[in-house]
């Protein structure tokens, strides 16, 4: 698997970093957050390449292994849909009983 800066890896960083060690933040923050590549933080840090590469792929598997398991990502992703989906049918004058059942249905998910 190919090291990722995708949002989801964001994502995942910001819902589980303090499951992480201090090293794997430092260095997992400084390649997805502030862009940096594994040279460069190699080389700010005084360590090689591969020792970067290794520490934020493990940490990447931890955060992946860390929702595997809680699914927060997940469930985030549930909240603000039936957020915005509440919003959209008070904008549009749904009926209090489409929205409750709408809450009804999220209460039976959580």
């Amino acid at each position: 698997m190919e090291l990722s800066k995708s949002i989801e890896v964001v994502n995942l960083f910001d819902l589980y970093k303090e499951c992480l060690t201090e090293k794997q933040k430092e260095l997992f923050s400084m390649y997805a957050e502030a862009d940096l590549s594994l040279s460069e933080i190699a080389e700010n840090l005084s360590e090689s390449r591969q020792a970067v590469y290794d520490v934020i792929k493990n940490a990447e598997n931890t955060l992946y292994k860390m929702d595997d398991k809680l699914k927060l990502n997940y469930k985030k992703k549930v909240i603000s849909d039936k957020l915005s989906q509440l919003k959209n049918m008070i904008l549009q004058n749904e009926s209090k009983k489409e929205i409750l059942k709408v809450i009804s249905e999220f209460e039976e998910m959580i």
